[in-house]
């Protein structure tokens, strides 16, 4: 009698057939593509959120420089004689050159590096300055460091002390904020906007600050997409020269 023969079987007892190691793999390559989609998606929210706190950052630091030396600019009520200068381009895209309107020119009174006003003063040109008032430009200057990040451009601030140097050798220069693409100031002199202001110049400015000066400061960033923070400032001094 004739035993009938077997058909082998491909899969060892115990083993894995070759189609249920393909199933297999192919769950394994889609768990691996959501996982990697998932840690890809938060990776790059990491970056965008660390990218964006870093343009706030750079939006707070200048427009506080910005309302600090605006707040207590023109000094009328302190000074109702000596140096009373509120100059303005309005808006500035570019680098300031020196023969140029800056992006603003004021005498403040600023708490860095200030001294009490009973402080004895320099004489310049016969005159007894007083120390703690400063004259303080804002540039807009191309970068000076390659950190291998360079774009947009640095906004500068100069202080000058005492507040008559114009000289911008001979005042502190210090950076402010970095990637800055624009900044503009619009001034509110209680009935009208402006887009420029010169309290040394014209007769509609003429001896005054304005009573409120709006901020708009854009940022630029590596993807192209500028971000712009807007801010208002109100002087509490007197706007008229004194």
């Amino acid at each position: 009698m004739t035993r009938g023969s077997r058909t082998p079987s491909y899969a060892a007892e115990g083993g894995v057939s070759l189609l249920e190691m393909l199933v297999a793999m192919a769950i394994f390559a889609i768990i691996a593509s959501l996982l990697y989609g998932t840690f890809s998606r938060t990776a790059g929210t990491r970056r965008y959120v660390g990218e964006r706190a870093a343009v706030y950052s750079l939006a707070r630091s200048s427009v506080s420089w910005l309302e600090r030396d605006i707040e207590a600019a023109f000094s009328a009520h302190t000074y109702p004689v000596g140096e009373h200068r509120f100059i303005s381009a309005g808006r500035v895209e570019r680098e300031t050159t020196d023969d140029e309107i800056p992006l603003l020119d004021v005498t403040t009174v600023t708490s860095l590096g200030t001294t009490p006003l009973e402080a004895p003063g320099f004489i310049i040109e016969g005159r007894r300055e007083q120390v703690d008032q400063a004259r303080v430009v804002y540039r807009l200057e191309e970068p000076q460091d390659d950190d291998g990040d360079v774009y947009g451009l640095d906004l500068v601030r100069y202080d000058f002390r005492p507040a008559r140097l114009e000289e911008l050798e001979k005042a502190s220069r210090a950076v402010v904020a970095h990637h800055i693409e624009t900044v503009e100031l619009r001034f509110f002199d209680g009935v009208s906007w402006w887009e420029s202001w010169d309290s040394q110049r014209g007769q509609t400015n003429a001896g005054r600050a304005p009573r409120m000066v709006e901020t708009r400061v854009t940022i630029a960033t590596l993807d192209d997409d500028p971000l712009t923070f807007v801010s208002g400032i109100a002087l509490a001094v007197s706007t008229d020269g004194g």
